[in-house]
């Protein structure tokens, strides 16, 4: 089921047209970034996952997401304040970093090395498994890979972008194909978490 990619999200401290919503950098050391809230993912029960992409657009100077500015593309729940804060900056979210590549959760310090550096032109897309809860990403239609496993209690999740760029991102709700082809995604994708090792008993003597 796709959500209309208009009334389906809400942005905070954005300007919205069309299909298309803009942020504004931070000014400083004082963080204003915003972001922008899905409500709607496309579920492809073929593929067993819910999913969207973002499409980045240049900036205002034609200059797209330069090297300080910083886009992330992300899920997270309703608990996630939509001001102040990028997806992955809590434990409410994930989300996967333009600046750097990096992937978050938990706080702003947690990233770790993920993915490439994204920018102008790029589509970056999110999704989750139905079936293990795997959080997942894909870059210009290519899957990257599954850094996190959401647990039970933060479902459901929802489509988030964090801008802290003046490049204009598109939301694809599932109103046009997407560039990940779903039938692609690896099996491993749905294949349940490990549980943590169990402690070993001490040994004999």
């Amino acid at each position: 089921v796709a959500g209309k990619p208009v009334a389906g999200h809400a942005c905070a401290g954005n300007a919205c047209a069309g299909n298309w919503c803009a942020g504004s950098p931070c000014a400083g050391a004082a963080c204003g970034c915003a972001s922008c809230a899905s409500h709607h993912f496309v579920v492809d029960r073929a593929s067993l996952v819910g999913y969207f992409e973002v499409t980045i657009g240049p900036g205002s100077d034609g200059a797209g997401a330069g090297r300080r500015d910083c886009i992330a593309v992300g899920v997270g729940s309703a608990s996630f304040p939509l001001h102040g804060k990028q997806p992955g900056w809590d434990t409410c979210s994930y989300g996967y970093h333009s600046d750097d590549g990096h992937s978050f959760h938990g706080h702003g310090t947690s990233g770790r090395p993920f993915g490439e550096t994204y920018g102008s032109g790029d589509v970056i897309g999110c999704g989750i498994s139905l079936l293990s809860r795997r959080v997942f990403f894909s870059k210009n239609g290519r899957y990257i890979g599954a850094p996190y496993v959401a647990p039970a209690g933060l479902m459901p999740l929802y489509p988030l972008v964090g801008l802290d760029s003046p490049a204009p991102i598109r939301f694809n709700l599932g109103d046009r194909p997407f560039a990940l082809d779903l039938t692609s995604l690896p099996g491993a994708l749905h294949a349940p978490a490990a549980a943590p090792a169990a402690a070993r008993a001490p040994r004999e003597s």
